[in-house]
C-alpha cells in the first residue's frame, strides 16, 4: 500500500512551468534590477575610495620622505658644527670696567655731566619743596 500512494502523490505534482525567453529575461532583469545594481554602485564608491586612498598614501609617502631627507640634512648640518660653549656672562667687575671705559671718553663725559646736572637739580628741587613745604 505504501507503493500505491507514492505513485498516486506522484502523478498529483504539477508538471513543470515551460520556461519561455521572456519569463527567463524578465528573471535576470528582477534579479540585475535588485542585486547586481546595488552592488555595482557599492563596489564602485568602494573603488573611487580605494583610488583616492591611494593618491593620499602616496603624498604621506612624499612628505614623509621629504621629511627624512630634511631631518638628515639637520643633523648633517648640526655634526659639521661644532659645539661652542656660550660665553660666560659679564661679571660686576666687567661692567663696571665697561661702564668706566665708556666714561672716560667724551660723549661719556657728556653723559655724565647732564646726569649730575638732572640729579642735582632734582635733590634741590625736593629738598626746597620740603624746606618751604
Amino acid at each position: 500500500m505504501l507503493e500505491t500512494d507514492q505513485l498516486q502523490d506522484t502523478a498529483n505534482l504539477p508538471e513543470a512551468v515551460p520556461s519561455t525567453p521572456d519569463l527567463t529575461r524578465q528573471q535576470l532583469e528582477a534579479i540585475r534590477d535588485e542585486w547586481l545594481g546595488p552592488l555595482l554602485m557599492q563596489m564602485r564608491h568602494q573603488s573611487e575610495e580605494v583610488g583616492r586612498l591611494q593618491v593620499e598614501c602616496r603624498q604621506l609617502r612624499d612628505e614623509r620622505e621629504r621629511l627624512v631627507a630634511e631631518r638628515d640634512e639637520l643633523k648633517e648640518q648640526l655634526a659639521a658644527k661644532p659645539e661652542a660653549d656660550p660665553p660666560p656672562p659679564p661679571t660686576a667687575i666687567e661692567l663696571a670696567g665697561k661702564l668706566v671705559a665708556q666714561l672716560r671718553t667724551a660723549e661719556g663725559a657728556v653723559v655724565t655731566g647732564i646726569a649730575i646736572a638732572i640729579g642735582l637739580w632734582f635733590g634741590i628741587g625736593i629738598l626746597a619743596w620740603s624746606l618751604l613745604g
